[in-house]
Formats: C-alpha cells, sequence, structure tokens
C-alpha cells in the first residue's frame, strides 16, 4: 500500500468515532489487537463453555459495545466475544488430573506442619548465632523471601492456567536462583560480615522457594522427609542439651540443601515442549501482577513485622503466633474447599440471588471452620503454658490475634481469588499503620493487644468486601 492510499485512510479513520479503527491498525502495523486480548483473557476463555461467559468478562473489564468498534473492529461486546472464544481454541491438555478431594484436603492440612517444621530447627541456629541475628536477619530475610515466593507462585499458577507449564518451571527456577545472592546480600548489609548469619539467610529463602516449588509440584512428601530429621534434632537440642547443638545445625542445613536440590529438580522437564516468549504474556498482566506482589508484600509485612516487638520482649507472647502458623494448613483447606463448591453451585442454582445467599454461607461455614480449627490449636497452646505457669493476658491476646488472623486470611484468600488484591492492599496497609502508631515503642505486652485489635479490623474490613462480591456469579465462574 503506497504512502498517498495510506494517508487518507487513516484521516477518515480519525475523524470517524466509530470507525474501524482496529482493522485500520492491523494493515498498518501487521497485527490484530484482538490477539492481544485474546492473550489476555486466555484463562478465562479456555474455560468458557459458551461466547457469553467472555461477553460477561470483557463487560466487567471495561469493554463496552463502543470499545468493540472502536480499539477492535466488531460491531458489539458479544461479536468480540464470539471472535475471542473461537481464537481461544479448546481448553489447554492436562498433564496431570487434580487429585480427588480427600486427597487435597489432606494435602493442604499437612502444609501447616510444613510452614511449624523451621520453628524447631531455628533456637538451635540462634544459639549459634546470637539474637541480633534472629531479630535483623530473619525478619527482613523472611519477608523478601515471602514476597518473591507468593510472586513466583501466583505468575506460575498463571502460566500453567494458560497453558505455559514449561514457562512456569522457567519463573520457579529462576527466580529461586535469583533469590539466593539476593538474601546472602541483604543478610551482609543488614548483620555484617558474620559468616553464620549469612548462610542463615540464604538457607531461610532456599527453604521458602523450595517449599513453594515442591508445593506448586504436589511434592510435599519430600519436604517432610528432609525436614522431619532436622526437626527431631532441634528438639532434642533444647531438651538434652547444647552438645547436640552441632549435629542439629548440620542436620538443618543437609535438609535445605537437599529441598532446594528437589525442587530445581521438579522444575526440569525433558520433553519440554516449546512455548511463546513469556514476556509479552507478562507484560499484558503486569497491573495484575503488581498488585499480587504489592498483596503479598502487606500480608507479610502485617505478620512479621509485630514480631519484632514480640520476639525482641517476651519470647512466650511470642509463642502465641504458632496457632495460625500451625493453622494456614486448616485455611488453605477451607479456601479451596470454598472455590470447589461455589464452583459447584453454578450448576445447581438457576438465579443470581440464590448462588449468593448459598455461596455466603458457604464463607460463613469455611470461616467458622478456621476460626475453630486454629481456636483448638491455641487452647492446646494455653493449656501449656497454663501448666508451666507462663500464661498471662498479652500471651491470651496474641493467642486471640492467631485465631483472628486465620479467619482474615481465609476471606482474604477468597478476595485475592476474586481479584480484590486493590482493596486488600487499602485495608493491610491501614492496619499496619494503625498497628506501628497505637504500638509504638512500646513492650511486647502492648504489641500483642495492639495486634489482636488491629487483627479484628482487618477480619472486619475483608468481610465487607466479601458481603459486596462473594456473591457474584461472574467471579465463580
Amino acid at each position: 500500500m503506497s504512502a498517498g492510499a495510506l494517508m487518507p485512510r487513516a484521516r477518515q479513520a480519525a475523524d470517524d468515532a466509530t470507525a474501524d479503527v482496529g482493522s485500520v491498525l492491523a494493515r498498518i502495523s501487521g497485527s490484530d489487537p484482538v490477539d492481544y486480548l485474546v492473550e489476555r483473557s486466555r484463562a478465562v476463555a479456555v474455560r468458557a463453555v459458551d461466547p457469553l461467559q467472555i461477553a460477561a468478562w470483557l463487560e466487567t473489564d471495561g469493554v463496552t459495545d463502543r470499545v468493540a468498534r472502536v480499539e477492535f473492529g466488531y460491531a458489539d461486546v458479544f461479536a468480540l466475544a464470539e471472535e475471542v472464544f473461537r481464537r481461544a481454541g479448546p481448553p489447554p491438555s492436562v498433564e496431570r488430573p487434580a487429585p480427588p478431594a480427600l486427597v487435597r484436603g489432606a494435602r493442604d492440612l499437612g502444609h501447616g506442619a510444613l510452614y511449624l517444621l523451621p520453628t524447631a530447627i531455628f533456637p538451635a541456629v540462634l544459639t549459634m548465632l546470637g539474637a541480633n541475628a534472629l531479630l535483623r536477619g530473619v525478619l527482613l530475610v523472611g519477608w523478601v523471601s515471602w514476597v518473591l515466593s507468593g510472586s513466583a507462585a501466583w505468575l506460575g499458577y498463571h502460566l500453567v492456567g494458560v497453558g505455559r507449564p514449561e514457562s512456569a518451571g522457567r519463573i520457579l527456577r529462576w527466580s529461586t536462583l535469583a533469590s539466593l545472592p539476593v538474601s546472602g546480600l541483604l543478610g551482609a548489609l543488614v548483620v555484617g560480615r558474620n559468616g553464620g548469619a549469612i548462610i542463615l539467610a540464604v538457607g531461610l529463602t532456599a527453604y521458602q522457594m523450595s517449599v513453594t516449588t515442591l508445593v506448586f509440584y504436589r511434592h510435599e512428601q519430600w519436604i517432610f522427609a528432609a525436614m522431619a530429621p532436622a526437626a527431631l534434632a532441634g528438639i532434642l537440642c533444647l531438651t538434652v542439651g547444647p552438645r547436640l547443638l552441632g549435629p542439629a545445625v548440620v542436620l538443618a542445613m543437609t535438609a535445605v540443601a537437599f529441598t532446594l536440590g528437589a525442587a530445581l529438580h521438579a522444575t526440569t522437564h525433558p520433553e519440554a515442549r516449546p512455548e511463546p516468549p513469556l514476556w509479552p504474556m507478562i507484560r499484558m498482566n503486569l497491573r495484575r501482577l503488581t498488585l499480587v506482589v504489592a498483596f503479598t508484600a502487606l500480608t507479610a509485612a502485617y505478620f512479621l513485622y509485630p514480631q519484632a516487638y514480640l520476639l525482641s520482649g517476651d519470647l512466650v507472647i511470642a509463642l502465641g503466633a504458632l496457632p495460625v502458623v500451625a493453622g494456614m494448613g486448616i485455611v488453605e483447606w477451607q479456601a479451596h474447599r470454598f472455590g470447589d463448591r461455589a464452583h459447584a453451585l453454578l450448576a445447581e442454582v438457576g438465579r443470581p440471588d440464590q448462588f449468593a445467599a448459598r455461596a455466603g454461607r458457604l464463607m460463613l461455614i469455611g470461616l467458622g471452620t478456621c476460626l475453630a480449627g486454629v481456636g483448638l490449636l491455641a487452647a492446646g497452646l494455653l493449656a501449656a503454658l497454663a501448666v508451666a505457669g507462663r500464661l498471662s493476658p498479652p500471651v491470651l491476646a496474641m493467642s486471640a490475634a492467631s485465631v483472628l488472623l486465620a479467619g482474615a486470611y481465609f476471606v482474604t484468600f477468597l478476595l485475592a481469588n476474586l481479584g480484590r488484591q486493590a482493596w486488600l492492599c487499602v485495608s493491610l496497609l491501614g492496619c499496619l499503620v494503625a498497628f506501628t502508631a497505637a504500638a509504638g515503642s512500646g513492650s511486647a505486652a502492648r504489641a500483642a493487644e495492639v495486634f489482636a485489635a488491629t487483627t479484628a479490623l482487618l477480619l472486619l474490613l475483608t468481610l465487607v468486601a466479601a458481603y459486596r462480591r462473594i456473591g457474584q456469579v461472574w467471579g465463580h465462574r
């Protein structure tokens, strides 16, 4: 096409607000904007059973009939949805079927133990390194590891959802490898030239990233096999005496090295299939990824920052956080169960108001289960501390905060799955600021009481958002 023939077409398109601009741009640049829309909506499109579901998603994403005409060159949203449905094609083949609900529930419940196992090893390691590494090293590196692993896991699951398992493996593998020097550098900057503290920082990150990868590939058994002997050695070190300190540290380092190797091996596939470049997909989902990173960072900060008050003050009060750590398996189990049941409701009810009512009841049942399960764990801890004569009001407050935080995490997971990360970021940031202002430079007892109050506020804020969003049908398709 010559320049003389091109300019009148471009001028006409600029003058007509409803012209087929998309098709003109396609002829000028050689690219079709619908292809980018298909890529951005692939996670929804491949699960849709008819174009109407895609049309509903397009409308919620801000695509109107005018946008369909001006930007994409189709008569209306429904015509555009039919084209997206056609181009998306059939759902990608699933290499491995999902496990039965009972098996997945048992696996989810076991995740609490995965998060709890390192707490049996920390005392032995920290006895060798000192409390300075505990506060400045463990908490900061733990926060960075939490953010990196959570963001990499979200991106990995998204890639699998759009039929790119090899790309998911590369993301998990390279993010794990890249996180190790980052954590070592942070350890050196925060703690100084302390070789043991730097090794601890790298080990913490390696374990966090390895657990994320092995859980992603459903290889939790390797984590238990590696960490159980190290955890037992840590417990014996506390009960028998410091003469077992050396063997306990060696077992811990060996366990971390084994889990790291198993995680990296899980990300490799000998028969890897070629896949499209990764960067265009990341660029199209950059806003969502940014929200996920911010949400993960604030979630980790809200849990870890108060620990700086507790661990530097009274370690017995800090024990009140253990129930929510051990109970995260219950939270994950109930979140997955809610997702399965809400999806099944779509085929059982015929009216949106019926779906909203039943979805609300399912959410309340899941919330009650999380509160009751973590509450039982907290009751067991409080009973043990009472027998030891260490029970106090601050410990009660921290235990109550654990129970409330489990409920808040459950509702948070549901809202995150519905794309409400922006609301969650605002809520978490507000509660974190409120905790910082109220706790000030006070004692561990004061921090425990304030943390319980702000966590109750967080649960209330998430419930308000869930009340408005949980019953919307389109979010569960």
